[in-house]
């Protein structure tokens, strides 16, 4: 009876062993007919609540499950030639931003709710690109980033994401100062008592012409004297 017991508990175990591979097998790989959605919070450095502005929304790959997990480019971003291995890169997310905007893709555009959130769902599994090129008044533009649908998170995959970008105050500008009054001329100096204008002429003239008229004058005055005798 002990040998049965024990054998029943053999199989017992291994049966639980193959559903936990079998949990996890299923769990290894997401199931590729839901759809997901993106949840944005929008929260300044207190966690405070940011309305206003909008994020833009692209898909920029799909999600691919044939030999493991991987995102291959949709139609609309088949020409880009960034690789698609670290997908946390700001530099990544910014590249793929310059190129929908050189190739004019449309996006789609959410209004950012008073309570600082915008949801976008209904979306098919892959890697999503969100811009906002409208930020909330008082704020700084939001960088460009990425988010996977579903999210890996351990062994499970988390459909409806929630994704919550740096959002950082714009620097206040400050004022203008007026302009600086100009300084006044300097007013010329009087001339000084007892001295001719300056125009120019020199002062050593006066006393020359002065001499030269007295002398004249004298000149005239003993020739008149000597006629008169």
């Amino acid at each position: 009876m002990s040998k049965i017991l024990n054998k029943c508990t053999v199989i017992l175990a291994a049966f639980v062993l193959l559903l936990s591979c079998g949990a996890n097998a299923y769990a290894a790989v997401p199931d590729t007919g839901r759809t997901g959605s993106i949840t944005v919070s929008m929260r300044d450095n207190d966690g405070a609540a940011v309305p206003g502005g909008s994020l833009q929304l692209y898909q920029a790959a799909e999600l691919v499950v044939d030999e493991g997990r991987g995102y291959v480019y949709t139609e609309a971003f088949s020409g880009c030639t960034e690789e698609l291995k670290n997908l946390e890169s700001p530099a990544l997310a910014q590249a793929l931003a310059d190129y929908a905007a050189a190739n004019g893709l449309t996006p789609v555009e959410k209004d950012i709710s008073e309570d600082g959130t915008v949801c976008f769902a209904g979306l098919p599994l892959g890697l999503y690109l969100l811009v906002q090129s409208t930020p909330a008044e008082g704020f700084e533009v939001v960088s460009p980033f990425l988010v996977t649908v579903p999210m890996v998170e351990g062994e499970n995959y988390i459909y409806d994401v929630d994704a919550s970008p740096k959002t950082e105050a714009a620097d206040k500008v400050p004022p203008t100062p007026p302009p600086s009054p100009s300084p006044s001329p300097s007013p010329s100096p009087s001339p000084k008592p007892g001295n001719a204008p300056q125009t120019g002429q020199l002062n050593w003239p006066i006393p020359v012409f002065a001499m030269a008229g007295l002398l004249l004058f004298t000149l005239g005055w003993v020739m008149k004297r000597t006629a008169e005798k």
